[in-house]
């Protein structure tokens, strides 16, 4: 009897060791996973919040301005603008495109981005079809450099045929309000995405708000369906769009 109770003892103090060390491996192994996805979601976010800061500060350069152009006779700034947008839409596709995309509710950082893109993506948001949107993104994702993407633009009717409904969008912005409150609205979204996921501004500048630039009816619908309803994360939405 004393020699089977030492067998089940030691078959139970390493069967315990065996059951801790395959704990300890699973833990190591979920914490390897979340370690790894976090620094995707780092290495993807880098860039895209890169082109975000460099559309919203143009957005708000020109925004200050009515989008009038500094010279009515050079449209070089809304060419710039233009390009700056399919940039974005081009980061915005490799994001949604990527394997990770799926992966990313599973982080908090992750979670608050995909709630942005889909706002942006959304109907009330976009500023063209999704379908323009993503072509111009596809569009840009091929000719990353300014210099070349215009000379295509300039060159290839199929390119211009894609890009103009958003130059048409950002042209008309300095005459048309309606049109001008859109593109300012989508820019108030942008500027909150990157004060979310970037808030000590390690790759993003902190940048002010519109200065007075939101009608009383852009300033609802951000309020009250915007940041109500699809970007609750916002913990302070007052401060893009004002009192």
């Amino acid at each position: 009897m004393a020699i089977w109770d030492y067998f089940v003892g030691a078959m139970g103090g390493g069967f315990v060791v065996k059951l801790l060390e395959f704990l300890a491996g699973l833990w190591r192994e979920r914490t390897g996973r979340q370690q790894a996805l976090e620094k995707s979601v780092d290495q993807q976010l880098d860039y895209f919040l890169k082109c975000s800061d460099d559309l919203y500060s143009k957005l708000r350069a020109m925004a200050q301005k009515d989008f009038k152009a500094t010279n009515p006779d050079d449209r070089r700034e809304i060419t710039a603008l233009v390009f700056l947008f399919a940039t974005f839409w081009a980061q915005m596709e490799v994001l949604r495109d990527t394997a990770l995309y799926v992966e990313l509710s599973k982080d908090q950082r992750g979670r608050d981005l995909k709630q942005f893109l889909n706002t942006l993506y959304s109907g009330q948001m976009r500023l063209v079809t999704r379908m323009t949107q993503r072509a111009i993104g596809e569009l840009a994702q091929e000719c990353p450099r300014y210099i070349d993407i215009t000379r295509r633009y300039a060159e290839e009717t199929n390119v211009r045929n894609w890009m103009l409904p958003l130059r048409e969008v950002v042209e008309s912005a300095e005459g048309d309000k309606r049109a001008r409150q859109r593109v300012l609205r989508y820019g108030v979204v942008i500027h909150a995405m990157m004060d979310t996921l970037d808030p000590k501004h390690y790759v993003t500048k902190e940048l002010p708000p519109y200065a007075n630039k939101l009608s009383r009816q852009s300033k609802r619908d951000l309020h009250y369906r915007t940041f109500r309803n699809y970007l609750q994360s916002v913990k302070a939405p007052e401060k893009y769009i004002g009192e």
